[in-house]
C-alpha cells in the first residue's frame, strides 16, 4: 500500500501468500507482476457485474486485455485511447 492509499477504496490489499493463493485457485481475470508487488482483477466481482446484466469497462494494459479476450472474447469490446497529453486525455474524457 502506498501512502495515501485505503484499503477497500484505491485497491483491495492482501498479502503475498493470499494473493498467490488466489492465483492457484484461479480468482483472477488477469494479474501481473509489476515492480515486485502483484496487481489484478479478482474474478468474482465481475462475474456477479455480468449476472447482474451490468456493463463494465476496464481501464487495463495490454496484457490485462490479452487475459479478457481470452475468456469474455464474445462479449468483449476493445477501445484503445491514447493523446498527446494527460491534460489532453483530460479534455476529452470531459468532453
Amino acid at each position: 500500500m502506498r501512502e495515501g492509499e485505503k484499503d477497500g477504496v484505491d485497491y483491495h490489499f492482501v498479502t503475498q501468500e493470499e494473493f498467490l493463493k488466489d492465483i492457484k485457485q484461479g480468482y483472477f481475470l488477469e494479474y501481473a507482476t509489476v515492480h515486485g508487488n502483484y496487481y489484478g482483477t479478482s474474478l468474482k466481482p465481475i462475474q456477479k457485474a455480468l449476472d447482474e446484466k451490468k456493463l463494465i469497462l476496464f481501464d487495463i494494459d495490454v496484457q490485462g486485455h490479452q487475459a479478457i479476450q481470452k475468456r469474455f472474447h464474445d462479449i468483449t469490446t476493445s477501445i484503445f485511447m491514447t493523446t498527446p497529453t494527460l491534460q489532453e486525455l483530460e479534455v476529452r474524457l470531459k468532453s
